[in-house]
């Protein structure tokens, strides 16, 4: 869902172009919405640049003088659907394997952050005996 246009601007000497879009994940109508709210954050923020871009986690604006999309034929090649995956049968051996790797993830993930901590405390504890003269 996206759709780009160029169009005459500063008072008939000079292009814009400009390009919209949204994720597939949410519907036209908060297409629409969401690309009129970020429309009327240009009108706040973005009228005398010369190219600026305003994101959202559903939607974005893109606007530059020079052409930064490329123009699709006119007659669009459709895309072909991709492949499902084939489900292994694992008798239930996957679910050690994830398990195994929760197990690891966490594990070191505890150990850096308790590394973190432990350097935290001996950086701030080293900088109040050098404060206080001790």
């Amino acid at each position: 869902m996206f759709g780009t246009d160029d169009t005459v601007v500063a008072n008939g000497t000079q292009r814009g172009y400009a390009l919209v879009q949204c994720t597939r994940d949410i519907s036209v109508s908060a297409c629409q919405s969401c690309l009129g709210q970020l429309t009327d954050d240009v009108q706040k923020c973005c009228q005398d640049r010369k190219g600026w871009r305003i994101l959202n986690p559903s939607c974005s604006l893109r606007y530059e003088e020079y052409q930064f999309y490329q123009q699709l034929s006119a007659t669009p090649t459709p895309v072909p659907a991709a492949p499902q995956p084939a489900v292994p049968n694992d008798d239930g051996k996957g679910r050690k394997n994830t398990a195994k790797i929760v197990i690891i993830i966490v594990s070191t993930l505890t150990t850096v952050a308790v590394a973190l901590l432990g350097f935290w405390y001996y950086s701030s504890s080293c900088r109040k005996k050098r404060l206080t003269g001790a």
